[in-house]
């Protein structure tokens, strides 16, 4: 109890003197969000396991019937042209895979951006197409598609139906509006990183004058 009641004075000293700093713009602490198609779900800083822990899910579908997505920061270490030998486009062969979740992890799923409107691709959220015909990867790669408007992902993630709505009562997951940057960011292996310091902050933050911030 001491320690606590000298934490709570030291606070209420650091507030008086100005030194509390505010979050920065922008920092959520929570989400009222509902999981919908073109959102990302966030994995909380408690959820473990081989599948989920430190990952961040862009749902590519959510309905009654279920939810779909694809996990978008594990890179698998591996090239698409490696995984599609038959790949000719240079920049898409060279692009990354990434691990798109456990179920289907034969099943290769693309996303792109792009105006594709045709029954082989699932209209995600703006521009964000979702297909997994091949009859797709071949028209963009004679188009000279861009590679940075390309994703690869082996597998998909998927819940049934009032599962996400489980896990979310159980504070597995923050849910936030999609990004298309982020989502196609040639660093987006450590996207996790960077939502969760916005989602979850690990301290309160502290500014001493002439020194960085500090957490408490």
């Amino acid at each position: 109890m001491k320690m606590i009641s000298a934490m709570l004075a030291l606070l209420l000293w650091l507030s008086g003197h100005g030194v509390l700093a505010a979050p920065p713009p922008g920092t959520a602490y929570s989400t009222s969000l509902a999981p919908a198609a073109g959102r990302f779900l966030v994995a909380q800083r408690g959820l473990r396991g081989e599948y989920f822990g430190h990952t961040v899910v862009y749902l590519l579908q959510h309905d009654a019937s279920g939810s779909v997505g694809v996990i978008v920061n594990r890179p698998l270490g591996m090239k698409v042209a490696e995984v599609l030998p038959d790949t000719e486009h240079e920049d898409i062969g060279a692009s990354p895979v990434y691990s798109g979740g456990p179920v289907n992890r034969r099943i290769m799923v693309m996303l792109f951006r792009g105006n594709y409107p045709t029954e082989l691709a699932l209209h995600v959220d703006a521009d964000i197409y979702a297909s997994s015909n091949t009859a797709i990867l071949a028209r963009m790669m004679s188009e000279h598609k861009p590679a940075h408007e390309l994703r690869m992902y082996a597998g998909q993630a998927g819940w049934a139906p009032g599962q996400l709505a489980s896990e979310l009562e159980h504070g597995s997951w923050f849910v936030t509006e999609g990004d298309p940057d982020m989502l196609f960011a040639p660093d987006a292996g450590d996207l996790w990183n960077r939502l969760i310091e916005q989602l979850d902050p690990p301290g309160i933050l502290v500014l001493e004058q002439d020194r960085p911030a500090a957490r408490l």
